[in-house]
């Protein structure tokens, strides 16, 4: 049963690309491969599931935001003068944006698993970065 879910998981993020990469096809976002190190049980199973699934949905407005950031980007870039103050406050609107996601998902996480549980994902946490 755990493993079926892992594969689950794991199914549902390589279905979803255009959420996880952008117009060249580089993937922006990553997650971990596997969540059977946990053992989660079938209410963690459900709980997670739906924690991530939310998290796909502010996922793929990100990245929304960021294509229409990339446009603005290149207005001001082929603007006579180079604006850094315009420029630095757009990357850092998108990049505070994606920190607040990743905040929320992990806090969620946090609540739903058991302390054991919390040292085995602790050292996945790179994994789950929002680039």
């Amino acid at each position: 049963m755990k493993r079926w879910f892992s594969s689950a998981l794991l199914m549902l993020f390589l279905l979803q690309p255009p959420l996880f990469a952008d117009d060249d096809g580089e993937y922006l976002e990553h997650f971990p491969r596997d969540l059977s190190a946990l053992n989660l049980t079938p209410r963690q199973q459900k709980e997670i599931s739906t924690i991530l699934e939310h998290n796909m949905e502010e996922l793929e407005q990100i990245h929304k935001k960021r294509r229409k950031l990339r446009e603005r980007l290149q207005t001001l870039f082929q603007k006579k003068s180079f604006d850094r103050e315009a420029f630095e406050r757009l990357l850092l609107d998108l990049k505070r944006r994606s920190v607040r996601i990743q905040t929320e998902l992990f806090a969620q996480i946090h609540e739903v698993l058991t302390p054991t549980q919390r040292r085995k994902f602790s050292r996945q946490l790179e994994e789950w970065e929002i680039e």
